[in-house]
């Protein structure tokens, strides 16, 4: 396995090993105690608080605009000058994320959103009047459409360069990096808030074994859609794989108490 030095993660084609490390060290302490504050504001929420509920629809709004962006930005980057570098991860990238799978992550996100919007504009009965309820519904099927679609593009080779210089330059690629970072703390952070309740303990090896391989297994499936810009250039990489299981142990081990 090659060894990474420090100037190595900066490079383009070490930025998912170096998102993984950064979750991870996240994850060791700081998502935890963000993940305490977002419970906070889901009781808020629940207790009728206008500001929780504002504060929770730009969350869940900012997870549909974050990879969105992301993949706009950092698209003519991603492909410029890539046509020498090895493809096989795209390979392997079309086995682990399939765009509908991606789609009922992004409709999920969406709908809580749409949900806790509505409320604060139209009541908790916004429900019950279809002409409030069936706009909102399609709307966000329609989002969520959009979403995938811009997210799965981003795959796909841009036919010229684009216009402006900004898109052409690094500052649209260090701002597209800065989006996908933070989409990938957010859903972090979601992750931990959904581990955080009590388990029962381990009865034996064979269920210590069993709840060990679900819970990476559950992680990686939600790491996945956060990390796609990465994985098309670097799902063939061992450390890549080594570098995600290493991101998402800390909320794995903390379930069972070792951390």
């Amino acid at each position: 396995m090659p060894r990474l030095s420090l100037r190595a993660l900066a490079a383009p084609a070490n930025r998912g090993i170096l998102l993984d490390l950064v979750v991870f060290a996240l994850n060791l302490v700081l998502v935890r105690l963000l993940a305490r504050d977002f419970a906070g504001l889901l009781r808020g929420a629940s207790a009728g608080d206008a500001g929780a509920e504002w504060a929770l629809a730009v969350f869940f709004l900012a997870l549909f605009v974050l990879p969105a962006a992301g993949a706009v930005l950092k698209r003519w980057h991603f492909h410029h000058g890539r046509g020498a570098r090895e493809r096989t991860g795209e390979a392997a990238w079309g086995c682990l994320l399939n765009p509908v799978f991606y789609f009922v992550v992004s409709f999920t996100v969406l709908m809580t959103a749409g949900v806790l919007f509505a409320q604060r504009v139209f009541g908790e009965g916004f429900a019950d009047r279809g002409e409030v309820f069936l706009p909102i519904m399609f709307g966000v099927l329609v989002l969520g459409i959009v979403q995938t679609f811009l997210v799965y593009r981003y795959l796909d080779p841009p036919r010229e360069a684009p216009r402006g210089a900004f898109w052409r330059d690094g500052r649209s690629a260090l701002l597209g990096d800065a989006c996908i970072f933070l989409n990938m703390i957010l859903f972090q952070v979601l992750w931990n808030v959904l581990l955080s309740g009590r388990f029962t303990r381990v009865a034996d090896f064979e269920d210590f074994a069993g709840r060990l391989f679900f819970l990476w297994f559950a992680s990686i499936l939600v790491y996945f859609p956060p990390r796609i810009f990465y994985l098309a250039d670097d799902a063939w990489r061992r450390t890549s794989w080594l570098t995600m299981l290493l991101a998402t142990s800390p909320v794995v081990l903390h379930v069972f108490g070792f951390i």
